[in-house]
């Protein structure tokens, strides 16, 4: 919503299908594209580019241990999204430092 009004403040170009807390954005040429992350229960999701704190919530909910190194965003996670997730499985995540 903070993101929205700036950019109506602004008058600036969004485009914005985001429906959930858990989306994503992008810049594309002149306009600021945000969209919806999607989540398919009993598979590793996706966490590239989020905060530690976000990515960690979201993968133990999942049902994986977490693992990481560094700082800042998600850069790299050792399972691939998609991968069917086996309880108690062991990710690790590499952050940004």
């Amino acid at each position: 919503d903070d993101i929205r009004y700036i950019y109506r403040e602004l008058n600036a170009s969004l485009q914005d299908t985001a429906a959930s807390p858990w989306g994503y954005s992008l810049a594309a040429e002149d306009t600021m594209v945000m969209g919806e992350r999607v989540f398919m229960e009993n598979l590793v999701p996706e966490v590239v580019g989020m905060g530690l704190r976000d990515a960690i919530y979201l993968l133990e909910n999942a049902g994986l241990r977490v693992r990481f190194a560094g700082r800042g965003k998600v850069t790299h996670q050792s399972m691939r999204p998609g991968t069917r997730i086996k309880e108690g499985e062991v990710i690790y995540i590499e952050l940004s430092t």
